[in-house]
């Protein structure tokens, strides 16, 4: 099931480490890095960017314009969390891969500003 919240402001992102500790790590936007339990976290500013399969948590400036992002060929229980942390109002189009499912659907999906979009592949209801 997707999980979607509210973030910190533009600037510093703020990261959290594993769910058993909670630790939080300060990171500046364009730096790819590895978290503990994380191994691939990546932040994004071009207009285009497909999700790959390494990735974990993705983080979208859309301070500049819009960016869509694909979605890589569903896995079952793949999970991303995908973070906007934009403040200009611009968002990220989520387009799911070929004909897989977004929310039960094939369409896409906005993130906007300061939200975070958790999602998990399912093989009979897509990503959700």
């Amino acid at each position: 099931m997707a999980n979607r919240s509210k973030i910190i402001p533009r600037g510093l992102i703020q990261l959290l480490g594993n769910d058993r500790e909670s630790e939080r790590f300060l990171r500046k936007v364009g730096e790819k890095t590895s978290l503990g339990a994380k191994n691939n976290v990546n932040v994004v500013s071009s207009l285009t960017y497909t999700i790959s399969t390494e990735d974990e948590e993705v983080f979208f400036d859309t301070d500049s314009n819009d960016i869509t992002a694909t979605l890589p060929p569903g896995v079952e229980g793949q999970k991303y969390r995908l973070v906007s942390v934009g403040s200009s109002g611009n968002k990220v189009i989520l387009t799911p891969y070929g004909t897989e499912k977004l929310f039960l659907n094939n369409s896409t999906e906005n993130i906007y500003d300061y939200e975070a979009l958790t999602i998990t592949y399912d093989e009979t209801f897509g990503w959700n």
